[in-house]
């Protein structure tokens, strides 16, 4: 696998609601909640656009469309929720 030119490190966190339920995955991770009407939150990784006079902003999730625009090969190592 090609060497990524450019890395980036998010890290933070959110104070949950104790009565949302977590969304687990496959591999046991928990990645989102589920809101009481059955609408399921998640991280993702997005690109934000802003428009030349800065009062748009526009947020690009799709890896083509990051592509499309200069950003290809969109690789992260974890994309989950941890509970400390």
């Amino acid at each position: 696998m090609k060497t990524k030119e450019w890395k980036f490190n998010v890290t933070g966190g959110f104070d949950i609601d104790k009565t949302l339920q977590p969304y687990v995955a496959h591999d046991g991770g928990v990645v989102g909640f589920t809101l009481p009407d059955g609408r399921t939150v998640r991280l993702v990784v997005a690109l934000e656009i802003e428009s030349k006079d800065g009062s748009k902003f526009d947020y690009i999730t799709a890896d083509r469309i990051m592509g499309d625009l200069g950003f290809a090969g969109l690789d992260y190592d974890r994309l989950e929720f941890e509970e400390l």
